[in-house]
């Protein structure tokens, strides 16, 4: 478990900017959506919940496989790098975030920042975080538990969030959405 600490400090990192962003910007959090709960589940399961199996006991080393040190390198370069997008985009969507696809009480369309080149850092910054994941933690419940949650996670909620930016902007986020690609920058 060479990498486990590295996973630790970037999850804590992770929370300590939601937590604050949070307290800067609301008073009351919107109620989640009984519809997103499962996913939202399977994401707090594969993320926090398996880790600490992982981390705390021995019920899932039978499940371990080892990589070259290597792979644990890049995996925390990734990781580092999902916790950068994570702060940038909370950063740049200040008062406009929520932790569910509703929007605020007085929505603003945010394109600028981080969401000039994509419209959903959020989603490209936890996809990374599953890769690393699997990196960092050597074993195939803790390792890969996040990224097979968000993988099914992802598309539902997706749908959800960009069908209430259409109904909110419509015709600005069309055009927002028909130049802007949704997890990866053009390069060119």
């Amino acid at each position: 478990m060479p990498f486990i600490w590295v996973y630790w400090a970037c999850f804590i990192s992770a929370s300590l900017i939601r937590s604050i962003h949070r307290r800067r910007h609301f008073k009351a959090l919107p109620k989640i959506d009984r519809k997103e709960l499962p996913g939202m589940l399977l994401s707090f399961l594969g993320m926090a919940i398996f880790p600490l199996l992982y981390t705390l006991t021995d019920w899932l080393v039978s499940a371990n496989y080892t990589l070259h040190p290597a792979m644990g390198t890049l995996g925390a370069i990734v990781m580092f790098l999902s916790v950068v997008i994570i702060a940038k985009a909370h950063k740049d969507l200040g008062s406009q975030w929520t932790h569910t696809p509703k929007q605020v009480d007085h929505p603003e369309l945010i394109t600028r920042g981080i969401y000039a080149p994509i419209r959903h850092p959020m989603y490209t910054a936890h996809f990374l975080w599953g890769i690393s994941q699997s990196l960092l933690l050597w074993n195939w419940i803790a390792g890969f538990g996040f990224l097979i949650g968000f993988v099914v996670f992802c598309p539902l909620r997706l749908k959800l969030e960009e069908a209430n930016l259409r109904q909110t902007f419509g015709q600005r986020y069309d055009q927002y959405a028909a130049t802007t690609p949704r997890f990866v920058p053009k390069l060119w």
